[in-house]
């Protein structure tokens, strides 16, 4: 790792902390997707997702935007961060102790409802009739968004400078992937030590890794509070003062902006490089949804129980932090010599070379095309299609944490303090869901017209995919000349 700028001695207390904020976050992500997926799709399939994207996802990240917005105008500012995960922590423990062991009592009857409704909304039924494992799927799909895209790093780049971030953040990221590896041997490890049939142990031993992880989280937040953040802000009040002596002050004390809805918003249309950083996000979630919705529905055909779809998840997070250690041995490299412009475009061009293999096996192996090949290679294509999607989510996920977002949060280091807390709530929140709900809008749309079923619905899938992937350069275009 000769190739990364070791932190000086007086970086370590930040490199520290922040490290394992970094590390204890991305753990409980990678165990909270493993969960969701395993319970939503085993229990009601994958054509519930597309669902719980757009109608129950989308409206539930609305809601957090505007309640963050409330929390940074009117908490203090050390504060944000524990109120912002606390609700997420306490749900995942009253699921785990009180609301999964009751669900069956608790889901309502879809069998009469789904004769009455077209095909094409049985999974809006199972959304609405497996209502608490619904409920989990979103709050579990938030962690992502909400602690590492908004609260992490809006919290790293207020305790790094610019200089100091070419130091840090490479070891941050290194940390983030060992938590993949360590996370995904983990969920395996516990799956492999309970018998068949305890999912409900299985949950709660998972759930309260999560609440032990966030706890050590909460405790290196609270260092850097103390220990960083502290004497800056008293050299910044110091300095205010000291201006407010000299005359400076007469203005009066800036209010602190009210961040209501609209005023979040405006940051978003006011600023070029917020906007088109937006683009960029929406475009990443439509391609890899569109990929994940025919893949996951296919992983569930070959690993039907909880513990093993839990599995094969926990296989492909340990591949992906294993390549992404790998890939940033030459990100740097992609920086330095082929340009942001390059390293933001390797993961739509990996995307959809790799996406378009997966789309051409499922097709051939069990989709429309399946019909033309003789039955032996249609049923061989059927593992190729399932290989070709595990490599397509570990190369597209290891490009995507590799290069597609140190690009991303570079961009956010010199904007000011406002202009950075609005805008990476804007896109990695919101943008980030209305592109991952537009592949759900998408697929709603595709299906209906098919009359649903997997075979059209994957025919649906493939092309569309294949040209978000494709296009992906396209749509960063602008953003590459980020003004």
């Amino acid at each position: 790792m000769d190739h990364l700028p070791e932190p000086a001695i007086e970086l370590w207390h930040k490199v520290l902390p922040l490290g394992l904020i970094f590390f204890a976050a991305s753990f409980n992500l990678t165990v909270l997707q493993s969960l969701k997926d395993s319970i939503v799709v085993v229990a009601s399939g994958a054509e519930t997702l597309p669902f719980l994207m757009s109608l129950c996802v989308l409206p539930m990240s609305v809601a957090f935007f505007v309640a963050y917005g409330s929390m940074v105008s009117r908490l203090p500012e050390r504060s944000v961060f524990y109120a912002a995960v606390a609700p997420l922590l306490a749900f995942y423990a009253l699921f785990a102790a009180v609301i999964y062991p009751a669900a069956p009592a608790l889901h309502l009857d879809a069998a009469a409802m789904l004769g009455a409704v077209p095909t094409g909304l049985h999974g809006l039924v199972k959304v609405v009739s497996n209502w608490t494992y619904s409920l989990f799927f979103c709050f579990a799909e938030l962690w992502g968004s909400v602690v590492i895209s908004v609260l992490f790093w809006s919290l790293a780049n207020e305790t790094v400078t610019v200089d100091e971030a070419k130091a840090v953040y490479p070891f941050m990221a290194i940390g983030a992937n060992i938590a993949l590896v360590a996370a995904g041997c983990f969920i395996r490890a516990v799956n492999a030590a309970l018998p068949p049939g305890s999912q409900l142990l299985g949950l709660r031993v998972l759930v309260g890794t999560v609440l032990v992880m966030s706890a050590g989280m909460f405790a290196a937040k609270a260092f850097i509070d103390r220990r960083i953040l502290a004497p800056l802000q008293r050299q910044e009040a110091a300095a205010a003062a000291a201006a407010a002596g000299n005359g400076a002050g007469r203005k009066g004390k800036k209010k602190k902006p009210k961040g209501s809805f609209a005023e979040n918003f405006a940051v978003l249309k006011g600023s070029a490089k917020i906007r088109n950083l937006a683009l960029l996000v929406m475009g990443y979630g439509v391609a890899h949804r569109l990929f994940e919705f025919a893949w996951k529905g296919q992983l569930r055909i070959l690993h039907p129980t909880v513990q093993g779809y839990q599995s094969v998840l926990a296989d492909v997070s340990t591949y992906t932090g294993i390549l992404t250690l790998v890939s940033m041995v030459g990100s740097r490299l992609v920086f330095q010599n082929l340009g942001w412009g390059v390293a933001a475009s390797v993961t739509p061009a990996v995307m959809g070379a790799a996406g378009a293999v997966f789309f051409g096996a499922t097709l051939l192996g069990g989709g429309a095309l399946g019909a033309l090949l003789p039955e032996q290679a249609a049923a061989a294509m059927v593992g190729v299609g399932s290989a070709a999607g595990i490599l397509t989510q570990v190369f597209a996920r290891s490009a995507k944490y590799s290069l597609f977002d140190p690009a991303r949060e570079m961009v956010y280091i010199e904007m000011d303090k406002e202009e950075k807390q609005r805008g990476k709530a804007a896109v990695d929140l919101v943008g980030s869901q209305i592109g991952k709900s537009g592949a759900s809008w998408i697929t709603q749309a595709t299906g209906g017209a098919a009359g649903t079923g997997q075979r059209p619905q994957r025919v649906a899938l493939g092309v569309p995919a294949a040209n978000r992937c494709r296009r992906g350069q396209g749509l960063g275009g602008p953003a590459f000349a980020l003004d």
